[in-house]
């Protein structure tokens, strides 16, 4: 089923890209097709420049590109755009990953919006450093933000986008002791590393509008 339909088809249009967070703003958005994007990340500047924090890093992309300014909105920030006849919500929460979730489905909810309208861009570990996977369906596959947002929304049918990260080695062979995974994770890629991530990064700035206009479908190709 093609995410044209899967994200929710409005027919009420709003003006140019606007920050207000009113309720009567709110509202008007809700008649929209709609489309809530989150980028996953740790709050604060301890954190700010670590590999979990990629899916943040996205959102920060896009808020430059559309000129948009998050404004904190509970335990989010947010920011809106307008892409032709789609409302984009950005968001990033100000929660740590684990906990990620009840703010994120609270939002759906007051917006009125499903899973299916539901886009959330997160670091995978499992992947090369840069490279990309995308899947409108699935597990956590580990990633406790992921799990959080499962856990909240009580299905696992949403569209996500996962950004390799790549995992530490010895001697060729990856590590997976707990406590060296975490302490990659929590740390800064190297130079190499964050240029391939910053390209990979822009691509999918770029894809948001294929997705806006088009649907998930065809974003995929365009990233794949």
């Amino acid at each position: 089923m093609s995410l044209k339909n899967i994200f929710s088809a409005f027919k009420k249009s709003v003006g140019e890209n606007d920050t207000s967070l009113s309720t009567a703003n709110l509202n008007e958005m809700k008649n929209n097709k709609t489309l809530l994007i989150v980028g996953l990340g740790n709050p604060g500047t301890r954190y700010a420049k670590t590999r979990h924090n990629v899916g943040s890093w996205v959102i920060d992309t896009l808020s430059k590109k559309y000129k948009v300014k998050l404004v904190s909105k509970g335990k989010l920030k947010i920011g809106i755009i307008k892409i032709s006849d789609t409302t984009v919500y950005l968001v990033k929460t100000t929660t740590y990953l684990n906990e990620s979730g009840p703010p994120i489905v609270s939002q759906l909810s007051q917006l009125k919006l499903s899973s299916k309208n539901l886009l959330v861009i997160c670091d995978d570990i499992d992947l090369p450093n840069a490279s990309l996977r995308l899947r409108k369906s699935g597990g956590h596959g580990g990633h406790n933000g992921l799990r959080s947002i499962i856990s909240a929304l009580g299905n696992t049918e949403f569209c996500r986008i996962r950004i390799g990260i790549d995992r530490p080695y010895n001697n060729g062979n990856p590590i997976r002791s707990s406590e060296e995974i975490a302490n990659w994770v929590l740390s800064a890629p190297n130079d190499v590393e964050l240029k391939e991530i910053r390209l990979t990064i822009a691509k999918i700035a770029d894809s948001i509008q294929i997705i806006a206009e088009s649907d998930f479908e065809n974003a995929m190709t365009f990233l794949n």
